[in-house]
């Protein structure tokens, strides 16, 4: 009659008190691991910030070159069709940061949108439509970023 008993020989010659010790501390640095591993609010704030401030740090560039306004207009447009696809690309699971990254994506569409607009305009209407857009469109993403920024700064 040979059964087989599992031997947990190293824990049956510690004292109970030291057994408990080790396992909590067992247990502890496994927690420690997967906290570790979990990405922070502050981390996924900086995912969006960086696109966002590498889109907006672009676009000031281009106001240092001594460029045709059209060559402008054209590097702009695909300076923000870039950083769209970077926004719709960037995996967050923070539902608000995901509102916020949606309206980034609405707007970097509609400054392409407009920049293209103003490569070759049909005519003055479609202009000053494309002129107001631009405005209409820095106004919102200035309250984004506010938005942002407040969300990112709360504890």
């Amino acid at each position: 009659m040979n059964r087989f008993v599992p031997r947990y020989s190293c824990l049956t010659r510690l004292p109970a008190s030291r057994s408990i010790g080790l396992l909590m501390t067992g247990l502890g640095l496994v927690s420690l691991f997967v906290s570790g591993c979990s990405e922070t609010k502050v981390d996924r704030c900086n995912k969006l910030v960086t696109l966002a401030n590498k889109a907006s740090q672009d676009i000031q560039a281009l106001e240092t070159q001594n460029s045709p306004p059209t060559a402008k207009f054209q590097a702009a447009a695909d300076i923000l069709d870039r950083a769209t696809k970077s926004m719709q690309a960037l995996q967050l699971n923070d539902p608000k940061l995901q509102g916020f990254q949606q309206q980034l994506v609405e707007l970097y569409s509609r400054d392409r949108d407009s920049n293209r607009s103003l490569i070759n305009p049909a005519d003055a209407p479609t202009l000053r439509q494309a002129m107001a857009q631009l405005q209409t469109n820095h106004a919102a993403q200035t309250q984004v970023v506010q938005a942002i920024n407040t969300y990112c700064q709360a504890p």
